[in-house]
């Protein structure tokens, strides 16, 4: 009798929990559905255009996904306007905590903006996208990845496509920003992975590069307001870009280099990086065939950058390790002045 009577009293306190359980999701359903509408009006009181087809809250009884159909946001924007459109969005979290936000995109995405008073229209389409985001629990965004597979950009040039491989940023926060530029706001990480380039950006080195890697830390803050304004004051107020880890491997340049990037009076980057270089002398090469340097220039630079050079202790190719420096528009590879550095034209 008495297993009988907690046979029945456990399988009534799993049935009360199973229906908690339940109630619970459904209240939290509710506030996730409530809570996507009220983000859309703030958003749509500050200016921006929002708008979806449909709106669907599944994932019971583990998940809260928010599945979000045609979804985009636009804005007119003092900047010059942009609008972004999707064939979908879905947002999960778990019901048990609210602080963790995952986010995938399927289907294509097209982006519309002005870039130097230019119309300019991206498509987007991937074999898979993904974002994880954290916030404190003031609210404040953290810490955030995103992963991107098989991507192919359309947009940057006419009919030009930019096909990535896989990729994969990742961003972490510092709130409240600090006080002054001696510290880090945002650390980056960021990894592709097979790249092909567009035709008219492939460069010297061709339209293929295998893999890019880099580390860096934004020191200081950058201000709001109009882009040029807002960077020129962290420029002035002594923000850097610390460089970490830098990896490049594109035709036949292999390149590690770390050191400190920042910009000058007229906003043009300089910076100084101490790297390790392999392939050098085919790059030089690639470069003078490209008419990118002039074959004088890069005859001389050859000879010096050979007697730098030292052959590893296991064989293989030499090694060149020397300071990259960037100045007065242009790029310095030890003592030799290589190439022209385009200017970065701010809006």
């Amino acid at each position: 009798m008495r297993l009988r009577t907690a046979l029945i009293a456990g399988a009534g306190a799993l049935l009360l929990a199973a229906l908690g359980a339940s109630l619970y999701w459904l209240y939290a359903a509710g506030a996730v559905r409530d809570g996507v509408e009220r983000w859309v009006e703030e958003r749509r009181a500050e200016g921006y255009v929002v708008g979806y087809r449909t709106l669907e809250v599944r994932g019971f009884p583990l998940f809260l996904r928010a599945e979000v159909s045609e979804p985009s946001l636009a804005r007119a924007g003092s900047y010059g306007p942009w609008e972004w459109r999707g064939a979908a969005l879905h947002a999960a979290i778990r019901p048990w905590n609210f602080q963790h936000l995952t986010l995938s995109f399927p289907g294509a995405q097209r982006v519309e903006f002005n870039l130097l008073n230019q119309a300019r229209v991206l498509t987007a389409s991937v074999g898979g996208a993904w974002a994880a985001l954290a916030f404190d629990p003031a609210g404040a965004l953290r810490h955030g990845v995103l992963e991107l597979e098989n991507m192919e950009l359309a947009g940057l040039s006419q009919s030009d496509l930019l096909r990535v491989g896989w990729a994969r940023l990742e961003a972490r926060f510092r709130n409240p920003p600090p006080p002054t530029h001696q510290s880090a706001s945002i650390e980056i990480s960021v990894t592709m992975q097979a790249l092909d380039l567009p035709a008219r950006a492939a460069g010297p080195l061709g339209p293929n590069i295998d893999g890019i890697q880099a580390e860096a830390s934004l020191m200081g803050v950058i201000p709001p307001g109009p882009p040029a304004e807002a960077v020129a004051g962290w420029r002035d107020d002594g923000g850097t870009v610390e460089l970490e880890r830098l990896v490049l491997d594109w035709g036949p340049l292999e390149l590690k280099a770390n050191g400190t990037l920042a910009l000058d009076q007229a906003m043009q980057p300089i910076g100084s990086l101490t790297a390790e270089i392999r392939g050098y002398a085919e790059t030089l090469d690639a470069l003078v065939q490209a008419g990118a340097a002039p074959p004088r220039d890069a005859a001389i630079a050859k000879v010096v950058l050979n007697l730098l050079a030292q052959t590893p202790p296991d064989g293989g190719p030499p090694v060149l390790t020397v300071p990259l420096t960037a100045q007065d528009g242009r790029l310095f590879v030890g003592p030799v002045a290589l190439i022209e550095l385009p200017p970065i034209e701010w809006p």
